[in-house]
Formats: C-alpha cells, sequence, structure tokens
C-alpha cells in the first residue's frame, strides 16, 4: 500500500491512521454464489484494529555537486595537521553554480566551520567565487585522508557539496 504526499520535506510530521486485519489465507474460498459465477472471494472473519501514531518520512534532499578548490593555486593540496594555521577552501562559480548564492552559516568543511569568509577570483575566470578558511586544526582528517569535503546550502535551501584531493603531511616514520 502506498499513498502520495505532496510538499513533503525531511523532518516534516504528519498524522497517518493505519487499519490493520488479521487474517490467514484459510479466509479464501471458491464460491459460486449464482448462476454463471464461479470464483474466489475473500470473507473477512477477523478483528479490525484501528490506532492513531506518527510515521516519520525522510524525504532525499537532492545533493548539487559544486567544484571546490582547496588551498587555490596549490598543487598538490598539502596540509600539514600540526599547523596552527588555516587552510582555505574555495567554491567556485560555474555554469551551474553562482557561488554568491550559497549560504556562509550552513558551510562545513572536513567537520570544521569556517572562522572567515571573502568573495573573489580564485581561478582566474573572471567570475567572484566564495573563499572559506578553516582552522588546520579542527579539520577532521588523518594521516590517510586522501580526500576532504565541504557541505552546506545554497540560499534557496538545496544542498551543496564538494570533493577535493589532499596531500597530508609530513607522514608518520616510515610512511611514504
Amino acid at each position: 500500500m502506498s499513498y502520495a504526499v505532496l510538499n513533503v520535506s525531511d523532518g516534516d510530521t504528519f498524522p497517518v491512521q493505519i487499519k490493520a486485519r488479521d487474517f490467514n489465507d484459510d479466509y479464501v474460498q471458491s464460491y459460486t454464489g449464482y448462476e454463471g459465477y464461479d470464483g474466489e472471494y475473500s470473507q473477512y472473519r477477523g478483528l479490525w484494529i484501528t490506532d492513531t501514531g506518527v510515521i516519520y518520512v525522510t524525504v532525499p534532499v537532492p545533493v548539487i555537486e559544486v567544484e571546490i578548490d582547496i588551498k587555490p593555486g596549490s598543487d598538490p593540496n598539502s596540509i600539514n595537521l600540526k599547523s596552527k594555521g588555516v587552510v582555505p577552501v574555495a567554491v567556485l562559480t560555474t555554469d551551474d553554480l553562482d557561488a554568491n548564492t550559497v549560504d556562509p552559516d550552513t558551510v562545513v568543511f572536513a567537520s570544521a566551520l569556517p572562522v572567515r569568509w571573502t568573495m573573489e577570483d580564485v581561478d582566474g575566470d573572471g567570475k567572484m567565487d566564495m573563499l572559506f578558511h578553516f582552522k588546520t586544526q579542527e579539520l577532521n582528517l588523518t594521516e590517510d585522508s586522501t580526500s576532504a569535503t565541504l557541505t552546506g546550502e545554497a540560499l534557496d535551501g538545496m544542498s551543496i557539496q564538494g570533493t577535493d584531493t589532499v596531500n597530508i603531511v609530513p607522514k608518520g616514520k616510515g610512511r611514504e
């Protein structure tokens, strides 16, 4: 049984009435009720149970993939996890996204919140990008990390996500 529910968002709740009945296949019988009819029918011999409750609906929210650049102008994107500095991460304006529409209050990079952000053209394409700075020691990265992800929302509420490669340095003893 399925129901169409319009305009439902993740986290919304609404009352639903569910009716269940207790029966088994023994209640389906072959029956000839009148001349010319020969078929099956269901005869209910159980108890209807009615209750109300709440069903939680999780609606998958589409995620817009955005282009990010960790440490713009740097390749590889080397990060020393012992650094007491910040790591710059840019959300680039593309044909699909104007970086100015990103809500900076929702942005998280490798589990860290930005300490500041500015609008500037970091990739030299003439379009303004949103450049965030994150405290290195707040990043949820390890020596084995090879990528890091930025998440957030656009001003229209759509979720955004972008991933770029990282090179963690220096590696521990005996590591390459």
